[in-house]
């Protein structure tokens, strides 16, 4: 079972993000020898990587294409982005 991504108004949309996903897989050797591209389709639509580490890159993948589209919408109305909680006293 995989991750149901949403996409709300004004973000990057999933199927967009798991287009770049997939051609960074295809394009680099080392992912495409170590990483199948298999896909669980519900009526017609994607839900999830059969193979459980593709799945789990695609979520990092994910993930972080929200929060650099996040931040670079911060960037370009000249905001500073939030910090995580803890990262004012040097916690990751």
């Amino acid at each position: 079972m995989g991750w149901n991504i949403k996409n709300p108004p004004g973000v990057r949309p999933a199927e967009q993000m798991r287009a770049l996903f997939e051609k960074s897989i295809r394009s680099t050797p080392v992912f495409a020898r170590n990483y199948t591209l298999g896909a669980s389709m519900v009526s017609g639509e994607f839900r999830h990587y059969t193979n459980p580490e593709t799945e789990a890159m695609w979520i990092g993948f994910a993930i972080g294409m929200r929060c650099a589209d996040r931040l670079d919408r911060a960037a370009l109305k000249g905001e500073q982005p939030a910090q995580p909680s803890g990262t004012e006293r040097g916690e990751v």
